[in-house]
């Protein structure tokens, strides 16, 4: 190469390094705010890109004709979310036009502490998944979910007269433990008589690796007890809010795994489910209450806390037999298939809609892992 092509390479180099410095120097200050326009952002750490440019507005959510919305403020040490409801987009742009870029500095490196802190946190609940035999599994909420989240818990704390903070968002990082069937642990938790008394916090701090730190423990919340039953609530757990060493809030939510198997179907088909409504939606949770009920029943009788009775008396409730052409009951897979068929046939099921079989949102894996958690010989048992 001449010296005079490597001098106008130079050249070259050099003259649009000066037009970066100029356009740098003439670029108006709030351009270097968008790092800072933001709530949220996008973290390449991050188990999903859930926060990639996600303005400000995405706090906002159309509700018939209002705007609902939750406008970030500083609350002492703490990023408080102001609710507010407002007739039309401009409104919503100006509420949020208000936040200054200090105030968005704040949440942002809040939701950065917290996005970075949630390798640790997964680390953390592995070991404490191997002394408990349990499966796990770790999520940072969506985007749709977190917005959501802060504007609808925004408006109960408004109702009250509260203001709600970001460490208030306590599920944002959410653990599941998959506990075995004859888990001390899930014992306690489906143990109907059980309180969130001192003790109880002492027992969750110990089993959940935070040793004799019982203030680790901030809240627990059983599911499936009795007013949960009254309200045809059949899904047992326990969701215990910790806090990690760094002030982290997680959401740690116990169950078996056969429990969770059935969540895994229900939470998107029936739960969250768009299409079905009235009678259709109604049929729906009575065909999911039957799984998790016979769940909870065969769990239970492998436990040794429930009877071969108690399986014949649901069966019969939903209409059920308890032989199949002289069959011993539960002792192949092929009779969970006929009983959902059956059931989904007389309710009206739609196929794709079906708990089991070849159009469940359920993989045939996850189907026969199912299957051998809960088979169970009732009659040799019936003949001890």
């Amino acid at each position: 190469m001449s010296y005079s092509v490597v001098k106008r390479y130079f050249s070259a180099i050099t003259f649009a390094l000066a037009l970066l410095v100029v356009s740098i120097f003439f670029t108006p200050q709030a351009a270097f705010a968008d790092r800072y326009s933001c709530l949220f952002f996008y973290n390449s750490k991050a188990p999903q890109e859930f926060i990639e440019n996600a303005n400000l507005s995405d706090l906002a959510r159309l509700e018939g004709q209002w705007f609902e919305i939750a406008v970030p403020r500083v609350n002492g040490e703490d990023v408080a979310f102001e609710y507010k409801k407002v007739s039309n987009w401009q409104q919503v742009e100006e509420s949020f036009d208000g936040v200054s870029i200090f105030y968005r500095h704040i949440a942002t490196t809040k939701m950065d502490q917290y996005v970075s802190g949630f390798n640790d946190i997964t680390h953390f609940f592995k070991a404490v998944a191997r002394r408990q035999r349990a499966t796990m599994k770790a999520r940072i909420k969506d985007l749709t979910s977190l917005k959501n989240k802060i504007i609808d818990r925004a408006r109960a704390y408004a109702a009250e007269g509260k203001a709600f903070t970001f460490e208030r968002l306590d599920d944002f990082i959410g653990v599941r433990l998959m506990l075995n069937h004859d888990s001390k642990l899930l014992a306690k938790i489906k143990d109907l008589r059980t309180e969130a008394t001192p003790e109880l916090y002492a027992y969750f701090a110990r089993e959940l690796g935070f040793g004799e730190d019982v203030s680790a423990i901030t809240k627990i919340d059983f599911k499936g007890d009795f007013p949960d039953i009254e309200k045809g609530k059949f899904y047992k757990a326990a969701h215990v809010t910790v806090r990690m060493p760094d002030g982290i809030p997680v959401e740690v939510q116990l169950m078996s795994k056969n429990t969770a198997i059935w969540h895994q179907w229900d939470h998107p088909t029936v739960y969250k489910s768009e299409h079905a409504l009235g009678l259709e939606k109604k049929k729906l949770k009575l065909y999911s209450q039957f799984w998790i009920r016979l769940i909870n029943t065969l769990e239970d009788l492998k436990s040794g806390s429930a009877t071969a009775d108690h399986v014949k008396a649901l069966l019969r409730e939903y209409g059920l037999t308890y032989r199949d052409k002289g069959e011993s009951l539960i002792e192949t897979t092929q009779w969970f298939l006929r009983v959902d068929e059956v059931l989904a046939n007389d309710l009206g099921i739609r196929r794709e809609d079906r708990f089991l079989g070849v159009s469940s949102v359920l993989l045939g894996s996850t189907q026969r892992t199912l299957f051998r958690g809960l088979l169970v010989p009732i009659i040799s048992q019936q003949n001890q």
